[in-house]
């Protein structure tokens, strides 16, 4: 009696996780085309001057070995937001070159994959969904027979895009940081094109 109705609930239910992903991957697929188009043929667009009215934007670069697997771990910080920021999708690719420097099939990172995008605010704002500062970090296999003296020279390149909305109004920012490395990982990434080349 129960049979049928529940197997098409099912369905309906799996159809619906199912149609969510596949625009996920959309996104993320246009985000990442977006971002390989700009660097390739405007890179002006990408800002270095990173001042801004409504937050600050910072990035920084780590090394992690854990049982002889390493990793190079790039993280991008968002803070002290000015302003409501709504529905905040950040992404952020590494110079081009680094494909051939790291083992990874891609070089890029997003939230616009994930269905809840966050929602940052000034210290004081009077509202449970908000955060005061956002992040996304990515670690990329470290593969040291590929480190040389071109990856100490664009390692800490990284290509960012911020969408966000502010009283329903959309902005979209580009911009180029200059990541800030440890200094574990500088005295590793030296003295690996150093050995190895």
């Amino acid at each position: 009696m129960f049979a049928k109705p529940l197997i098409a609930c099912t369905t309906i239910i799996m159809l619906l996780i199912a149609g969510c992903t596949d625009l996920n991957h959309r996104g993320q697929s246009k985000e990442l085309s977006d971002m390989e188009s700009k660097i390739a043929y405007q890179p002006d667009v990408f800002l270095t001057d990173v001042v801004n009215d409504h937050f600050n934007i910072t990035a920084t670069i780590n090394y992690r070995n854990k049982e002889n697997v390493e990793h190079i771990i790039y993280e991008m910080f968002i803070e002290e937001p000015k302003v409501k920021m709504e529905q905040l999708q950040m992404s952020f690719h590494l110079h081009p070159q680094m494909l051939s420097k790291i083992g990874t099939t891609t070089i890029f990172e997003s939230n616009v994959i994930f269905d809840n995008l966050p929602t940052i605010a000034p210290h004081g704002t009077s509202t449970r969904a908000s955060l005061f500062r956002a992040s996304l970090f990515r670690a990329f296999l470290l593969d040291p027979s590929k480190v040389d003296q071109e990856t100490l020279e664009i390692y800490t390149d990284m290509y960012v895009k911020l969408s966000y909305q502010v009283d329903r109004e959309e902005y979209v920012h580009y911009f180029k940081l200059n990541a800030e490395p440890s200094d574990e990982l500088v005295n590793v990434l030296h003295n690996t094109a150093m050995t190895l080349h």
